[in-house]
């Protein structure tokens, strides 16, 4: 059975209504492991302002928040597919 990981990578944010730094672009990866065997994908996620709601303060994020919003995005095929 093959187990994966998900980490975003890096952040890239837009400020927006004069303070709030709004996550836009997030870069993650995917591993996967099945036995002694791994693999990876790395990809770059966009998000409107709007799709990321309600409002997080840049500092309070976590890899779990941001992961939500990008499997959110990419939807239950888009997770599957990266996943396959």
């Amino acid at each position: 059975m093959t187990t994966y990981t998900w980490n975003v990578t890096a952040l890239y944010t837009q400020t927006i209504e004069g303070d709030k730094n709004y996550v836009v672009i997030a870069n993650y990866e995917v591993v996967g492991v099945d036995g002694e065997y791994t693999a990876s994908l790395s990809n770059i996620a966009r998000f409107n302002t709007e799709s990321v709601t309600p409002f997080v303060p840049y500092e309070d994020l976590t890899n779990e928040i941001v992961i939500g919003w990008i499997q959110d995005e990419l939807g239950v095929c888009g997770v599957s597919t990266t996943e396959a």
